[in-house]
């Protein structure tokens, strides 16, 4: 579950492996266990081939944000609709024809 490697080229090997924790030093394993921070914790189940070791960032809450403009909107509003329409989600359908109306009513009204 863990490669330990002695090589001249420490930087220039950790591509050679995806799935395991990489020790590329002369150290022992125990003190990339204990303290030099590297973890050799992984997910069990095969799950290693999609996701990472357990490290800091595995207990830090991620959060994602975005920002549509108008012209975002007029982009790809109608492919929006139509998706929320083919999985019954009338809500979301109805709340992006709104504002897809609302954006060209006041485009009009501008000229």
């Amino acid at each position: 579950d863990e490669l330990a490697a002695v090589t001249l080229t420490l930087r220039h090997s950790a591509h050679l492996v995806s799935y395991a924790p990489v020790l590329l030093s002369s150290v022992l394993l125990s003190c990339g266990d204990y303290a030099s921070g590297t973890n050799h914790t992984l997910p069990t189940y095969g799950y290693a081939k999609m996701y990472s070791g357990v490290n800091t960032s595995t207990f830090q809450k991620s959060i994602t944000s975005q920002e549509l403009t108008a012209e975002g909107l007029r982009n790809i509003g109608p492919a929006v609709a139509t998706l929320a329409s083919v999985e019954g989600l009338d809500a979301h359908r109805m709340a992006v024809q709104l504002r897809l109306d609302s954006i060209k009513k006041a485009s009009g009204a501008a000229h």
